[in-house]
């Protein structure tokens, strides 16, 4: 939880992640074989408030930088520093199709595999299913 300002308005900032793993589905026979990839922090809740959805904070370079993709950094930030603590290899989230185009069109994430599998909330089967290699992700400052 954070405090962001935005347009002289204070918002409180909740953001929920959980760890995990990713695993590969291997098909031998008729039997289904899981073998782990690594572990994960699988953001679960990230959200603008449709007020602020579109909100531009900048333009670096004639790359638009919204509301959206500074909170975004911020979690990876935070997950940067958890890699210290815990072994986590990717970066999992659920998008809506609102969502879809800040995660995978701004920020790199990428659609799952249909070979590849994590635990995954009922109230997310209609999502995206979206991962990114903690590797690629942003470094945070010194």
């Amino acid at each position: 939880m954070f405090y962001c300002q935005i347009k002289k308005i204070l918002l409180l900032v909740t953001i929920n992640v959980e760890v995990g793993r990713v695993d590969r589905a291997d098909r031998i026979g008729d039997n289904i074989v899981y073998k782990p990839m690594g572990g994960t922090v699988n953001i679960n809740y990230l959200a603008v408030h449709n007020k602020f959805q579109g909100t531009k904070l900048a333009e670096i370079e004639g790359q638009k930088i919204y509301l959206g993709d500074y909170l975004l950094r911020h979690c990876e930030r935070l997950i940067l520093e958890l890699r210290k603590q815990v072994g986590i290899v990717f970066v999992t989230l659920n998008s809506t199709e609102q969502g879809y185009h800040l995660y995978h069109g701004r920020n790199s994430y990428m659609d799952f595999e249909d070979d590849v599998s994590t635990f995954v909330e009922e109230s997310d089967y209609g999502c995206h299913k979206l991962y990114k290699c903690v590797d690629d992700m942003i470094k945070p400052r010194s």
